[in-house]
């Protein structure tokens, strides 16, 4: 990754000018960020000390069933609990036969799936090769030509305990009867690595190659490695995993509205129990960059956060 060690060092340099960079602190009560507009606050974390685990890979379009006999025939327009399916539009198309004699109509029906309730989610489809998925809804086209294909469905809920946890579902679209099934689940468990004031902003979780990030709502974000492709996941919270390995360097820049993981207004409303924490800046344009470097020499690799609210901010529309 060109210009790593240019911007690692610049990071560094800033990190250790600043009385106030230290490693975030839950006990702290205010946020240097918001009392400095246009400051950047920079925290270094010590990578050991991150919760261990991993996100399970994705369904394969090759792991589908071979035939819908190996499998129990879905009902028409069924999805899992907690999704909600609905036909948007329908059309029939002629097909000709091979002899050019006959025309058959072909229906094809479009179809949308999102989540019955509001919540913290990302809906997609686990493309291969991709780095990049997002989307909070999903909508696809069912017909008898089309093939299984599968998708997952995350969601997300903040203890008040400095923890995060992330249920992942894989399904599979059969669209021969347009309908969703549910195929596996898991549950796993981020905890906070960054606070504003004192409330933690950003969650993560490593295995031995890589490095998990979880925080609010994205605008923009980019990320980059030497080695090995980061995986960026956007919905109602973005997912960012950076590749971790010796002589290699991985970052991420990202342009966040606000640092709070927030259902929507209208689920607070309704009296529901707020699951998120909303940091003192949740009102304010966040960047965020974050570099994950490893030389030859290191044990362990080093993960410095950057964090600023620009000095002016955009006028109120």
């Amino acid at each position: 990754m060109r210009g790593s060690g240019v911007r690692l060092a610049a990071l560094a340099s800033a990190f250790f000018s600043l009385s106030h960079a230290s490693r975030a602190s839950a006990e702290e009560s205010t946020d240097p960020v918001l009392e400095n507009p246009g400051r950047a606050v920079l925290v270094a974390v010590d990578v050991d000390s991150i919760l261990r685990g991993s996100v399970p890979p994705p369904l394969r379009e090759a792991d589908a069933p071979a035939s819908a006999s190996q499998t129990t025939a879905p009902a028409e327009d069924a999805s899992p609990p907690g999704l909600t399916l609905k036909k948007t539009s329908s059309s029939r198309k002629r097909k000709p036969s091979l002899a050019g004699l006959h025309a058959k109509k072909i229906q094809k029906n479009v179809a949308e799936l999102t989540p019955s309730k509001p919540e913290l989610a990302a809906l997609y489809q686990p493309t291969p090769d991709a780095v990049e998925f997002g989307g909070e809804s999903l909508g696809f086209v069912c017909g008898r030509d089309y093939p299984r294909v599968p998708m997952r469905w995350e969601t997300l809920t903040v203890e008040h305990d400095g923890q995060a946890q992330l249920e992942i579902k894989d399904l599979w679209l059969d669209a021969s009867h347009c309908s969703v099934n549910s195929v596996s689940s898991a549950r796993v468990t981020f905890k906070a690595i960054a606070w504003a004031g004192a409330e933690p902003w950003l969650f993560a979780m490593r295995d031995e190659n890589s490095i998990t990030f979880l925080m609010s709502r994205a605008e923009d974000v980019s990320a980059e490695a030497m080695a090995g492709a980061p995986l960026t996941v956007r919905g109602g919270f973005t997912r960012v995993t950076l590749p971790m390995g010796r002589w290699g360097s991985s970052s991420l820049v990202a342009s966040l509205p606000s640092l709070a993981l927030n259902l929507p207004a209208e689920t607070r409303q309704a009296g529901q129990t707020r699951v998120a924490s909303e940091p003192p800046t949740s009102g304010l344009p966040v960047e965020v960059a974050i570099e994950l470097v490893q030389t030859m020499a290191e044990k362990s690799a080093t993960l410095l956060i950057r964090r600023s609210v620009p000095a002016e901010q955009p006028p109120a529309p």
